[in-house]
Formats: structure tokens, sequence, C-alpha cells
């Protein structure tokens, strides 16, 4: 784990490294000025006290530094990049919303249905047969968006096919590292 101090360590030798970059050489003053013009108000002493470690840095500020220096926020704090974690967790990310969206996709075109249904049978003189016409063509395309959510994930050469499989073993394994340092 990261302590703060270590963190606002990295961040300040980061900024101090980017600031004078040999293809910038920004004075505190510049970036001051930079940060000020992007909504940031900033003192160039400020930057002297983030750079020496007495002050923290702020998060709107950190993410406007990293767009000034030009690369992410984790390469400001100094974190490296895990490509294959951050996939594996968008992956997860997405198939969790697809199955919320495949659950509640049907309940919608239900629920609109039987409005319709009952729009259609009480409006004695038909006033009402277009919304019921088009809230029954929303429910058709409600009804192919839910047959594509059920497809989501499920091509048997898929990556996506595979990865529900890799997320239960990396759990599992969190678990069986977990069980292993509680025996000790």
């Amino acid at each position: 784990m990261v302590t703060s101090r270590r963190l606002r360590d990295r961040l300040r030798e980061r900024v101090r490294a980017e600031r004078e970059r040999d293809d910038r050489k920004w004075t505190q003053l510049q970036l001051s000025e930079m940060l000020t013009e992007a909504g940031i108000p900033t003192h160039w002493t400020t930057i002297a006290k983030i750079e020496k470690g007495t002050r923290a840095v702020h998060l709107d500020e950190a993410v406007v530094l990293a767009d000034l220096f030009g690369i992410s926020t984790d390469a400001l704090l100094g974190r490296r990049a895990r490509p294959a974690a951050d996939l594996l967790y968008t992956v997860e990310a997405l198939l969790e919303a697809n199955r919320m969206a495949a659950w509640q996709v049907p309940v919608l075109a239900r629920t609109i249905r039987e409005r319709a249904s009952e729009v259609a049978d009480a409006s004695s003189k038909g006033g009402w047969d277009e919304l019921v016409n088009d809230a029954l063509t929303a429910c058709d395309a409600l009804d192919v968006a839910a047959a594509a959510l059920e497809r989501v994930g499920v091509r048997p050469r898929s990556p996506v096919a595979r990865a529900p499989r890799q997320i239960i073993r990396r759990h599992l394994a969190q678990f069986d590292k977990e069980d292993s340092n509680d025996d000790t």
C-alpha cells in the first residue's frame, strides 16, 4: 500500500521532472500561468511548495497537470500501467451492465405493452391509436435489443466468452490467497 507521504513524494518529483523536461524547460511561473488559464488559479509559489513537498496537490490540479504534461494521472502519480488488469476490470463492468440491461429491457417492454393495451382498451373513440402504435413499435425495438443483449459475451471463440471464467479464477485466487494468509 502506498502511503500518502510516498505518493506526495512521487508526485512532487514527477511534477518537477515534467516541468523541467528538456523539450519544455517551463518555469514555475509559466506552469502556474498555464494552470490558471486552464481554470485552476495558481500562484508560482504554489508550484514551488508542491515540488518541495510542503503542499499537497488537489485532485483537480493533478488532472490539469497531467493534461498539461500530456500524460495520464496514473503516470503523474508514478503508478505503473496494468493493461491486463484494467482490461479485465472493464470487461467485468461491461458484462455486469449487460446483465442488468438484459433483465431490465424485457421488463420495460412488458410494462409498456401492458400500458398501451390499457390505453387502447380505455379509449372508446380510438383517439390514442397513434400513441399505442408508437409504444408497440418501441416494444418491438426493445425485443430486438433484448435479443442482442442475450448474445453479448456468448460467442464461443470470443475472448469475452472466456472472460467470466478468468474473472471467477481471479476471485478464487484472491480468496485462496486470503485463506492462506489467515492460516499463518
